[in-house]
């Protein structure tokens, strides 16, 4: 897969305002990722490196309006990408699809137990966002460096990681891949604990041309959802294990 410069596509339907200005309230942004290089890559076992590579080409969409968005796998995808390689990148790259309602302050992850749809419920803490200075171009887009720390729990230990997004302020919305939110633009890139994502393509749509609606499932708390798997699932550590 292509790593190199990111060639972004803008499809713009522009909604007037009666003093000129322009307002963009609705959008749809494709990414493709990549995998981070660290010591689990280079140490892992043969089955898991033949799911990654069946799923490499696996895409995600974010849809998004003023204050909600979902992120979630493609669904129309080519015919050679494999239902196992379509279940690796869902499971294990984006763990889930995601449900954001900035005006609630909350985010839903929607995962599957046992065939049991879950929404596992966060709230936004935008608060953690480090914002620098540091800029560089992504395609035609300025975009500014943010960071924050997450920590992450399993089996083996506790690790710290950090989190780099490239926002552009350019752009309507303060969305991004995954969970990731709240910050003074659209996400571009992302490198998230284990994959890095990047946008491919970018649509701003008029207002009546997405409908971003709320996902289905049981609602549970981070807390209720640890204790349900290790009900079931003997030696689960946390739901962040990733």
């Amino acid at each position: 897969m292509k790593q190199s410069l990111i060639f972004l596509t803008l499809f713009t339907m522009i909604i007037l305002e009666g003093n000129g200005q322009t307002q963009i309230q609705f959008g749809r942004v494709t990414y493709g990722f990549t995998e981070n290089k660290s010591e689990f890559t280079e140490n892992r076992d043969e089955i898991f490196d033949k799911l990654r590579k069946q799923g490499e080409d696996v895409t995600f969409i974010l849809s998004f309006s003023d204050s909600k968005s979902v992120f979630e796998i493609a669904t129309t995808l080519e015919n050679d990408i494999s239902p196992l390689g379509k279940s690796w990148a869902e499971n294990i790259v984006s763990k889930g699809r995601y449900y954001t309602d900035l005006e609630q302050n909350v985010v839903y992850r929607q995962t599957d137990v046992y065939g049991e749809k879950i929404l596992i419920r966060s709230p936004i803490d935008s608060r953690n966002w480090k914002l620098t200075n540091e800029s560089k171009l992504l395609g035609k887009y300025k975009t500014f460096k943010a960071v924050k720390t997450e920590t992450v729990e399993n089996s083996v230990g506790t690790f710290n990681f950090e989190i780099v997004a490239w926002y552009c302020p350019q752009l309507p919305g303060q969305f991004g891949p995954k969970e990731f939110n709240s910050l003074p633009g659209l996400i571009l890139e992302l490198r998230d604990t284990h994959f890095t994502f990047y946008a491919t393509e970018i649509e701003i749509m008029k207002s009546e041309s997405l409908d971003i609606k709320p996902l289905k499932g049981k609602i549970l708390t981070e807390k209720e959802y640890s204790n349900k798997i290790k009900a079931i699932t003997p030696g689960f550590s946390s739901p962040q294990n990733r």
